[in-house]
């Protein structure tokens, strides 16, 4: 887990993790001028840069007894006034872009980092589970031996295939697939 992370941070022996603002509340006054925020080093310098950008959100079950007051709390919720108050509390970005963020050096460095990504996305929640999996395992594979880039991908399009290949199958479709908005096309 990432709180096993935290003794080793604190200790010095290890330099980096990435990981959400939520983090930023293990660290002791004592250490916060340790710490930094900045983006993952680029691997391939000439893409844009994209972030990872979970957004906590709130949602009215299909099945809802009262709709109505669900969509009056919604709109309560949605308001910027009410994002900041939100924000604050839990010291997170606030989801309205016209809500302003809580004071906070950690806060205001992630919020120049989107404003600045050209992309974000969510990568272990947006895709399938297994695919999830094995790419994270790829991802911190790299991470320890950058050298094994390219087995690593060529391992994860072949797991890529076989799995998109069976969610096209269970889904009724050919050899594509559509995840979200994305069309995914197998084999390319």
């Amino acid at each position: 887990s990432w709180q096993e992370s935290v003794p080793f941070l604190m200790n010095g022996k290890t330099a980096m993790i990435l990981i959400g603002n939520f983090f930023t509340e293990t660290i002791t006054n004592d250490m916060k001028d340790k710490f930094g925020f900045f983006p993952f080093p680029a691997i391939k310098p000439d893409l844009a840069d994209g972030e990872d950008a979970p957004v906590d959100t709130v949602h009215i079950p299909a099945k809802a007894k009262n709709k109505a007051g669900a969509r009056k709390f919604l709109e309560f919720v949605a308001k910027p006034e009410t994002q900041e108050m939100i924000a604050a509390g839990i010291k997170e970005l606030p989801a309205n872009q016209n809500a302003k963020a809580p004071a906070d050096p950690f806060l205001e460095a992630g919020a120049q980092l989107l404003a600045n990504a050209k992309a974000a996305q969510f990568y272990d929640r947006d895709t399938n589970p297994e695919m999830a999996t094995e790419g994270m395992k790829g991802f911190q594979e790299f991470m320890v031996y950058p050298n094994r880039i390219d087995s690593i991908l060529q391992r994860l399009d072949k797991v890529e295939e076989r799995v998109f290949k069976e969610q096209a199958k269970e889904a009724g479709t050919g050899p594509e697939v559509r995840v979200g908005e994305e069309r995914i096309v197998l084999g390319n």
